[in-house]
């Protein structure tokens, strides 16, 4: 099968890591393994996805979710192969709305009873005082976009509206955007990775995130509440609350039409309620050290190779029938030299004839 992989070279926000330049060889080695015919493109401008296009490949693999364009909008890529028509890994544009805005999430979610953490949306300025602010200490300040909080290195836990205001121009300076406000919630936290494959249909390894900084050692310094991300992991072994973890997750991941895999942040209230905190729809491919990766790895003892071949099990599932049917027409055109096809469909049929 004739697949793309797309990688953008992107800047991130002051305080983050970028991408390492050779990122996208361990994806291309790892697919190379299968025996399909694939290509890494390190795409900076819209022509670079141009001419992926008219390579037609049969799946394109997104490593990122947007291409930054200088002094213009950014492309969303699974919306520019949307238009294009071309096969592409993960979720639809539709979907991904919800990665960028895990408010609007949350909103949506507790309309079908998926409880979440109480919030609001905050730039700097706009509470004057703690008695103004509609919710009461301890808060969680973060990211409300899925891609930023995974690159920044913390979220803020705040004990004091001095700290909430620090920490809140902090993030906003980072990310430029207005920070998501959470209550928090002093129950575990989970995250569930999911893949959803032709064979084996949904496949859920589910992670505990275990921070290292309890709310008690954090105490009210703003320098200690921003380690609060500063985490390690374990299995998750008690099955019974395995089993709820679990449902909410695939009741996200159906409630949100996500397509492919996602990893699905699930928070437990202190009264052990199953919580959605947030889902992230482009895990970095590129790292077996990301949430996504690990969970798979400590809960299931799957390798990074393993995992990707998983990954993309549905976008090749999507391109087979369309395979079949070419290869079909091929057959078709050969045994009655008659019937006529267009030349740029021929020649297209006779590349999947020589793949197969």
């Amino acid at each position: 099968m004739k697949i793309e992989i797309i990688t953008t070279k992107k800047e991130f926000p002051k305080g983050t890591e970028p991408w390492p330049i050779d990122a996208g060889q361990r994806i291309l080695e790892s697919v190379r393994k299968i025996g399909h015919n694939v290509n890494l493109n390190s795409c900076n401008a819209e022509e670079d996805l141009h001419y992926v296009v008219n390579k037609q490949p049969d799946l394109v693999i997104l490593a990122d979710k947007y291409l930054p364009i200088e002094n213009d909008a950014d492309i969303g890529l699974a919306e520019y192969f949307e238009q294009q028509q071309i096969n592409f890994t993960g979720s639809t544009s539709e979907a991904l709305e919800f990665d960028s805005d895990k408010a609007r999430a949350k909103i949506l979610l507790s309309g079908s009873g998926i409880k979440s953490a109480r919030f609001f949306i905050a730039i700097p300025g706009q509470f004057n005082s703690s008695n103004e602010l509609p919710l009461n200490f301890p808060l969680l300040l973060n990211s409300n976009c899925a891609v930023n909080a995974n690159r920044i290195d913390y979220s803020s836990l705040v004990n004091s509206y001095d700290e909430y205001e620090g920490q809140l121009t902090r993030l906003y300076e980072i990310t430029k955007k207005p920070v998501l406000v959470e209550e928090y919630l002093s129950g575990k936290e989970f995250s569930v990775a999911i893949i959803k494959t032709r064979r084996s249909g949904c496949y859920t390894s589910i992670m505990e995130i275990i921070p290292r900084s309890s709310l008690k050692e954090l105490g009210t310094s703003g320098a200690e509440a921003s380690q609060y991300r500063s985490q390690t992991s374990r299995k998750a072994e008690n099955v019974e609350l395995n089993s709820r973890i679990r449902k909410r997750a695939m009741d996200v991941f159906k409630l949100l039409k996500i397509r492919d895999f996602a990893r699905i942040h699930i928070q437990m209230s202190p009264f052990g309620e199953c919580y959605f905190s947030g889902v992230n729809l482009v895990p970095d491919l590129t790292s077996d050290s990301c949430h996504f990766f690990k969970a798979f790895e400590v809960s299931s003892g799957f390798s990074y190779d393993h995992v990707v071949h998983m990954l993309i099990d549905g976008g090749i599932n999507r391109a087979t029938p369309k395979l079949i049917v070419m290869k079909d027409y091929c057959q078709t055109r050969n045994a009655l030299p008659g019937i006529s096809l267009p030349r740029k469909f021929m020649n297209r049929c006779a590349q999947i004839m020589s793949w197969q």
